[in-house]
């Protein structure tokens, strides 16, 4: 994925990303949507993250843990889940899509 905005909300804690990838259009997430992220290293199963893989690609996806192994999931069945590496970081859970309509 590639995000073609990056708006810091002059806060610490969160920042805005503006989605180039449709791996997350079945979680309503849509190419050119903003989303909003609050910055953690650590998050939790079941949520959206924005996650940092194959040296320096950003990729959104659900976070699922099986067994002692983490993925990354889309929501598009065109896409395959990434095992969650040691190379692989977390930066943050979305926690609100914005849409702008032309």
């Amino acid at each position: 994925m590639e995000f073609e905005d990056y708006l810091d909300l002059n806060n610490s804690d969160s920042f805005a990303l503006r989605v180039q990838d449709d791996g997350m259009i079945e979680a309503g997430i849509l190419n050119n949507d903003l989303v909003l992220v609050c910055k953690q290293p650590v998050s939790q199963a079941g949520e959206i993250v924005i996650a940092i893989v194959e040296k320096n690609k950003s990729i959104l996806r659900y976070l699922r843990k099986t067994g002692g192994h983490y993925y990354l999931d889309p929501a598009n069945s065109k896409y395959h889940s990434i095992l969650v590496g040691e190379d692989t970081a977390l930066i943050g859970k979305v926690v609100s899509v914005i849409r702008q309509f032309t």
